[in-house]
């Protein structure tokens, strides 16, 4: 692979350092900083620390504005999704893709946070990498890199329980977890059988009950704002269904 980089019409305006990043002492004896660095060292097999010392090294070597590319694969969980990502990141996206002002200031900002020893949330590592995939995808000659998102967007589907745990406090209807699922509302029915040995309905109600439980016994929400919160639109119904499954009404539990 690094042999392949050696590209012809570089040949004489650069030269080329190969070491071996699982050798901690990989670095040593090398005095010069680097306008790239290549990784196809699968980094995802070694523990936090040695990451972080990995990253820390690459970084210390790096020119300003210099570039990193990790170029591994995580081991996909399944054969298909391997088998896609064959088909469309090796054929597809090892493309090129255009960069603006606006994109590389972007990446440049975001070099500093790997040079810190205090561990950053990862709440803000990750907005910045969104802001600077908004900008990659956002240029008019990246049409190819949003096509090959939505490709995979398009054949890839959520696990049933993902969907399910963050959507089940929502008033929608199951064809709405089918389609949000991206299943037909028949295979969202089949694969929520398999996993959760339940009709969508009574685990739907049973969730929601259980956590409009847990909003009145623990919060100063009214009756209502909970009813809302829980997934359920009609108080009258929810009272109905919440005495029935707890022997007591709403109002009953927010005393106790």
């Amino acid at each position: 692979m690094i042999e392949k980089a050696k590209l012809k019409d570089l040949e004489n305006n650069s030269y080329f350092f190969v070491r071996d990043f699982s050798n901690a002492n990989w670095h040593e004896n090398i005095n010069d900083k680097f306008d790239l660095i290549i990784s196809g060292f699968s980094i995802h097999h070694i523990d936090n620390e040695q990451k972080k010392r990995l990253y820390k090294d690459i970084y210390k070597l790096l020119k300003p504005k210099g570039i990193f590319l990790n170029l591994e694969h995580v081991s996909s969980p399944s054969k298909g999704l391997e088998e896609l990502f064959n088909d469309l990141f090796l054929d597809g996206m090892m493309d090129t893709f255009a960069i603006d002002d606006q994109t590389r200031n972007c990446y440049t900002s975001l070099i500093p946070y790997f040079g810190r020893d205090k561990v950053l949330p990862e709440s803000i590592i990750e907005s910045k990498f969104k802001e600077l995939l908004f900008n990659i995808f956002a240029h008019p000659e990246n049409k190819h890199i949003l096509a090959y998102i939505m490709r995979i967007v398009d054949r890839y589907q959520t696990p049933i329980w993902e969907i399910m745990e963050a959507n089940y406090m929502y008033d929608l209807k199951i064809q709405d977890f089918a389609n949000i699922s991206n299943r037909s509302i028949s295979s969202f029915k089949r694969d929520f059988m398999e996993y959760y040995k339940v009709s969508p309905a009574k685990w739907i109600t049973e969730r929601r009950l259980k956590l409009a439980k847990s909003l009145l016994e623990t919060t100063r929400k009214s009756i209502s704002e909970v009813v809302f919160d829980s997934g359920f639109n009609n108080a009258s119904h929810f009272s109905k269904v919440f005495k029935e499954r707890f022997h007591a009404s709403p109002s009953e539990a927010q005393k106790i």
